[in-house]
């Protein structure tokens, strides 16, 4: 299962990060007393998620971390009893898109670079018929 991170500022210019599903961008992991539930990302509790170095998925400050239940649901216990571990990596997807974004910004500078060479051009055969004119 892939997920995201979201993330807002906040008028004290602090981050403040949700945790999203990578399908459905609208769904973030939400908390509910001792449970942990997909839930429309402007829910409250959707905000507050980090990861700590060792990979603990954490909440409020590292207080309280995800766990997975013996069913497979999402938990959240205290850091200090429970935790679960995640990698984060760039799922291929996304390197895709970034690749296409590369090429596309490309193509954009080349067709820049093309419109400055005609307008320097039309300003050079200007600037040239002025001088032919005696105005130079």
């Amino acid at each position: 299962m892939l997920w995201g991170i979201g993330f807002s500022f906040d008028g004290k210019g602090r981050a403040h990060r949700s945790i999203f599903k990578y399908k459905q961008p609208d769904q973030c992991l939400t908390i509910s007393g001792d449970t942990v539930k997909l839930a429309p990302c402007s829910s409250k509790n959707v905000m507050g998620w980090g990861l700590d170095s060792t990979g603990r998925l954490s909440f409020d400050n590292e207080r309280k971390c995800l766990v997975r239940t013996t069913s497979n649901l999402g938990g959240i216990r205290k850091c200090t009893e429970h935790f679960e571990h995640i990698s984060v990596s760039i799922p291929r997807e996304a390197d895709e898109a970034l690749k296409k974004r590369q090429e596309y910004d490309q193509m954009l500078v080349s067709q820049q670079q093309q419109q400055l060479a005609v307008e320097q051009n039309s300003r050079n055969k200007y600037q040239e018929a002025l001088s032919a004119k005696g105005y130079y």
